[in-house]
């Protein structure tokens, strides 16, 4: 603390008994005045954190927190050393709009007509085998009543398979025929149509590097190293 006197050993034994006891009051003064600027600075410190607990609470928290919650009771017991004026807090920016108070969006009737709006429909027939029904209803007559129906989505994956192709060989009048040409894209490349446009879509409009690729198309049953898919795409 500035602007106390200090005192070595020989000067206090030399000082009187007035003169001790000046220093004693002036010191005791200067101390009691920093441990008020010390609870001061204190008090403005937790009074600023409970303000941004609040901020926060009110932009990223639960609806459920309470400032009860989140002020805690560290400003309790302040009122009896600040009778005075209290240091004025500067206000933290207010949200124009609580985004916890914002109404979720209603689902739109619908939803599942959408869904199955253009893909292909597969019947089953679930029905019981004769030998069941006369478990069921043992000598009684029974008959059919109108049959009920739901709709589940599926999900195939995606899968690879070879097709061999046989084509039959006919000679005859010094002609050979055969029965269908080569339809291939290359003479010595496996790549077909339907392939090779599912490599193109997962690159270009997928965005999925070729390593992911070659490694979901391992997952479906194809051993097609990176260097293969790189070429079908280049030609």
């Amino acid at each position: 603390m500035e602007g106390i006197p200090v005192f070595c050993k020989d000067e206090l034994e030399k000082m009187g008994k007035d003169a001790l006891i000046g220093a004693y009051l002036s010191l005791k003064d200067r101390f009691l005045e920093q441990i008020a600027v010390d609870a001061k600075k204190d008090w403005l410190i937790k009074t600023l954190s409970e303000r941004l607990n609040l901020h926060n609470a009110k932009q990223f928290g639960k609806s459920t927190e309470t400032s009860v919650s989140l002020s805690g009771s560290h400003s309790a017991g302040r009122e009896d050393i600040f009778a005075g004026e209290r240091p004025q807090v500067p206000d933290l920016p207010q949200e124009a709009e609580n985004p916890l108070n914002k109404e979720r969006p209603k689902r739109r009737p619908g939803c599942a007509a959408r869904v199955k709006d253009g893909l292909p429909v597969r019947h089953v027939n679930i029905t019981l085998p004769p030998e069941t029904l006369k478990e069921l209803f043992g000598g009684y007559r029974w008959r059919e009543l109108p049959e009920q129906s739901y709709d589940i989505l599926r999900y195939r994956k995606a899968c690879l398979y070879i097709e061999r192709r046989h084509v039959h060989v006919y000679t005859g009048g010094g002609k050979i025929v055969r029965a269908a040409k080569a339809d291939k894209m290359s003479p010595k490349s496996l790549a077909s149509p339907e392939v090779l446009a599912g490599i193109l879509d997962a690159k270009f409009v997928m965005g999925l590097p070729v390593y992911r690729l070659e490694q979901q198309l391992a997952r479906d049953g194809g051993q097609l190293a990176r260097q293969t898919i790189y070429g079908w795409m280049i030609r």
